[in-house]
């Protein structure tokens, strides 16, 4: 048990001391990891006896505070006339009600407003006393005439004392989203005739065209961001070097219009399955540089004024710079600095042919479908630009659970929301923007850390992690609002252990749940799974998850008991409910017609549970093309680093095989048929 002054304190800062695992288990981490924890969080805390102490410092500064550094107002809210209504929340000694209060607030084009009260007048919420002080919780109402959705900053004077804060005027719900289907695939495991080495943004565009003639809407791929493919090493998607910087191993080097064939960089199609990200990598700067030798006239000049008009590009460039030759710090960027100049130039030609991919999609009534990825690289350029918002000696993870029973270290730092917050959500706000102008679909890794997160304090292992809160209606509010901005629809991965309360705000605020079947198939339910809900993403597997022709097998299942990642206890009854499993979805499939009798292939199933899928009020469906062909290897074994080659196992087929398989072009339309009829019913 905690101790409950300790939890009071924990409280305070936003911290669980007591958290319930993926086995529905109470967990208790240990005093020091909730110390650790507090103490990067801004308590200055070591021993038991300086808890007292910092709950009176702690809730001293709270009420202490005239207003919140981030405050919400939705857009719609309410009856009339209350609706147009907007109010910050004040608190303040009941000491100051005879003083006069001013407040200052502009919106993004500048412009401001002024509003003054005295505090008798303003309408007060409740009274409180805190430690010997009484004070009063108000709402200042913002003028008469109602604001727009956007960012509004505000300072509030009263008495010698002022506060600053953002106010995010936001619509309740994101952008919708358009029912259909879609296909996925890693943007690395593509490969084809003009790029055998690996896939580039050419590729996805051809792809997307190609699902889009059958009736998809768009190909969702693994996140294109920045990543460190020299020194540090680390070709995971999912730890990139920045979230808001492309990969420039997805340039198309054929459409540079600077590049000619004797500059290489291509890439030659490798002798295994495996991608060697340093040689590929290593060639296409080369012919990169060799590309922006040549760059002249009107192309030299709208590369300049790219540069000139990003000043975070003109920093990330100079990072990259800086850490290839060893640098504590990054130089002052020039273009006459040649690392600085490829670095910009690379991030220039990812965004005309991201540019050029989206816009081929809209004309086509496609969309580009792109992912956010939690965190970022701890030696990366994210962290090292907001290093005070990434905490040291800290790492995010999961809880165990029965796919993961001694939990996940993912091995960077979360950001610290105390800090984030008095930034206005800055770092959060780029990311999203990043992304959102340019896909028509967004899915946000791991959407329950709107809500908290599990840090891992240094030298704890994976299940003595302690959960951190979140201010989720400041986040909420501003997806919602870039959403409905750029018109795009957001879709939250709300897979493993998610509290039942984050998937009722995501319904609240339009964002999609994703259903994979792998985790909904049961064996002791009649029907053995239960139908996606209407407003979600449903597919049979993530790249996270066995393929199905593995989890069919239960060649998964051993898999993970050899890398140690499920004891043998947690691995028979694995065994077991995935027997109980087969046979309950195989006696399923044959009332629907769907399968015939004996002993049905994978590939059988496969397509029966494509079809369930598809004729589902889902309102989109993703197919995983690997699974098509009866690709038995993941792309990603979560838990694992040294152990496995994740990120780098290229498709069997090349996009030209795959698009001639009629295999896969009869799975395809399928799922296209089985779409349409749904719609029809």
């Amino acid at each position: 048990m905690v101790d409950p002054s300790l939890q009071r304190l924990a409280r305070l800062y936003g911290v669980q001391a007591v958290h319930r695992d993926g086995f529905r288990q109470d967990r208790y981490p240990e005093q020091e990891a909730l110390f650790a924890v507090l103490r990067t969080l801004g308590a200055d805390v070591v021993k038991s006896d300086d808890v007292p102490r910092e709950i009176r410092r702690a809730e001293i500064e709270r009420w202490e505070r005239i207003s919140d550094p981030v405050s919400v107002s939705w857009l719609g809210q309410g009856s009339p006339p209350e609706r147009d209504r907007v109010s910050i929340r004040l608190r303040l000694p009941v000491s100051l009600q005879a003083e006069r209060l001013d407040v200052s607030i502009e919106n993004e084009s500048g412009t401001q407003r002024q509003v003054s009260a005295e505090l008798r007048q303003l309408p007060c919420r409740r009274k409180a006393t805190a430690h010997g002080r009484s004070y009063a919780v108000a709402e200042l109402p913002i003028g008469s005439s109602p604001l727009g959705v956007g960012y509004y900053r505000y300072r509030v004077s009263v008495a010698g004392r002022e506060a600053a804060g953002l106010l995010v005027r936001a619509p309740r719900v994101c952008f919708g989203l358009k029912r259909g289907w879609g296909a996925f695939a890693p943007l690395y495991a593509l490969h084809s005739r003009n790029s055998p080495g690996v896939g580039t943004f050419t590729d996805l565009s051809r792809l997307t065209e190609w699902v889009g003639s059958m009736g998809g809407g768009f190909v969702s791929t693994l996140p294109l961001l920045a990543s460190f493919l020299d020194e540090p090493f680390e070709p995971s998607p999912y730890m990139p070097v920045s979230r808001c910087f492309w990969n420039e191993l997805f340039v198309d080097l054929p459409s540079v219009p600077e590049w000619s064939p004797e500059f290489g960089g291509v890439g030659d199609a490798p002798a295994g399955r495996h991608i060697d990200y340093r040689i590929l990598m290593r060639g296409k700067r080369v012919a990169l540089e060799k590309a922006l030798a040549r760059l002249s006239g009107q192309r030299h000049e709208s590369f300049a004024r790219f540069v000139e008009r990003h000043a975070e590009l003109r920093a990330y460039a100079a990072f990259r710079a800086g850490l290839e030759r060893g640098l504590c710090e990054p130089p002052e960027f020039t273009l006459q600095d040649p690392a600085c100049a490829y670095h910009a130039f690379a991030q220039w030609l990812a965004e005309e042919q991201l540019n050029a991919l989206a816009e081929r999609a809209a004309a086509h009534g496609h969309q580009l479908c792109l992912d956010l990825p939690l965190g970022a690289h701890p030696r990366g350029f994210d962290s090292h630009r907001h290093a005070d918002i990434f905490p040291q000696g800290i790492a995010a993870g999961a809880p165990p659970d029965r796919f993961f029973s001694k939990g996940q270290n993912w091995g960077f730092a979360p950001i610290n929301p105390r800090l984030a917050r008095e930034q206005g959500h800055a770092y959060f706000i780029a990311c999203i923007r990043h992304h959102m102008r340019l896909a028509g679909v967004l899915r946000v890794d791991h959407l329950m850390g709107l809500h908290r997160l599990y840090w891992i304090p240094e030298g704890f292992d994976g299940d003595q992690g302690v959960y951190v809160r979140y201010p989720a209606e400041e986040l909420y509010a501003i997806l919602c609002l870039e959403s409905r901005r750029s018109n795009t629809a957001v879709v939250g991965e709300d897979l493993g252990t998610v509290p039942g309360y984050v998937r009722q705000r995501m319904a609240d605020h339009g964002l999609r749940r994703m259903y994979v079947a792998q985790f909904e198939y049961r064996g002791d339910r009649d029907p053995p799974y239960d139908a996606p809900a209407r407003q979600s993403v449903a597919s049979v597997n993530t790249h996270d998850t066995a393929m199905f022709a593995s989890f069919w097998t239960g060649r998964d299942i051993g898999d993970q008991v050899a890398l140690g990642l499920l004891d043998d206890d947690h691995a028979d009854d694995a065994r077991t409910r995935r027997r109980l499993l087969k046979r309950a979805l195989l006696s399923h499939l044959r009332e629907l017609r769907l399968i015939g009798g004996g002993r049905p292939s994978a590939d059988a199933v496969l397509r029966a549970c494509l079809t369930t899928l598809g004729a589902s009020d889902a309102e989109c469906v993703i197919v995983t093309l690997e699974d098509l062909w009866g690709e038995t290897d993941p792309q990603n074994t979560p838990g694992t680093d040294q152990e496995r080659p994740n990120w780098t196992r290229r498709a069997l087929l090349s996009l030209e095989q795959i698009q001639a398989d009629q295999g896969v072009v009869s799975a395809l339309t399928g799922i296209a048929r089985a779409r349409r009829t749904a719609e029809q019913d």
